[in-house]
């Protein structure tokens, strides 16, 4: 069941409301055992719109669960996100067939947190101005494979230092290998019909990669401004992220 936001949200929303905010981008599953889908169209990668503050700070898009005809209204009345925002943040998403559990939500919001910082740490020593930059976050929502894309973020920090692969490069790395299990498909099946090669196509499994992704997008009116410092605007964008990402980690420390 997905997490519907509305593009009016994200210009209305207020300081005081984004813990409620991220908390509708993270919702906790209240169940034990994944959610059954109730529609025929599913997806277990969905994005949302962007949370915007300002033209100089960064926006927060995140991705929410399985896909269905039922929706959860996403833009309450002013009084219902104030009157009670630390409770109510820890309730949301506790809706059947919304969200993940702890033990998968949990390790996922600490993974993004520590690529945010990455990123933070890189933009302060940089002397940029960017206008209208957004950080993209989009994460696993279907249970099964977020809990195999969390083994593979185990396997990676094991490596050696010299062997560290990010998350973009195991992206990557599963990518070219599913491009070569089609080849090889393709040579094994060359006297049958290309119907028949869209069937394999459409039936063959995604390849499981890291549970979620960070990125820095829509920076393309960058400039460099030597001597005058890195973009406040910009840090101060960053620096709430990572703020609302240690109260979300808070709030499901909580309750796990």
């Amino acid at each position: 069941m997905p997490v519907v936001t509305p593009k009016s949200y994200g210009k209305s929303i207020r300081p005081s409301d984004l813990q409620y905010g991220i908390a509708r981008f993270f919702p906790l599953s209240p169940c034990s055992s994944p959610p059954t889908a109730v529609s025929s169209e599913s997806t277990s990668r969905t994005s949302s719109p962007s949370v915007s503050r300002s033209a100089s700070d960064l926006t927060a898009t995140s991705s929410t669960g399985l896909s269905s005809a039922s929706t959860l209204n996403l833009n309450p009345e002013p009084e219902e996100v104030t009157s009670s925002t630390a409770s109510t943040a820890r309730g949301i998403g506790t809706q059947v067939g919304t969200g993940l559990p702890p033990d998968i939500l949990l390790p996922v919001l600490q993974a993004i947190r520590r690529n945010v910082a990455e990123i933070r740490a890189a933009l302060a020593r940089m002397e940029v101005r960017m206008v209208g930059g957004s950080l993209l976050v989009v994460y696993e929502a279907d249970w099964p494979r977020a809990r195999a894309g969390l083994r593979i973020l185990e396997e990676m920090a094991a490596r050696p230092a010299h062997g560290e692969m990010t998350v973009e490069e195991v992206e990557m790395e599963d990518d070219s290998e599913g491009e070569e299990e089609e080849e090889e498909g393709d040579e094994d099946d060359d006297d049958e019909d290309d119907d028949d090669d869209d069937d394999d196509d459409d039936s063959r499994p995604k390849p499981i990669g890291p549970p979620y992704v960070v990125k820095l997008i829509d920076f393309a009116h960058t400039r460099i401004v030597p001597g005058r410092g890195p973009d406040e605007g910009v840090l101060l964008g960053l620096e709430t992220v990572l703020s609302l990402l240690d109260g979300r980690i808070d709030e499901i420390r909580a309750v796990s």
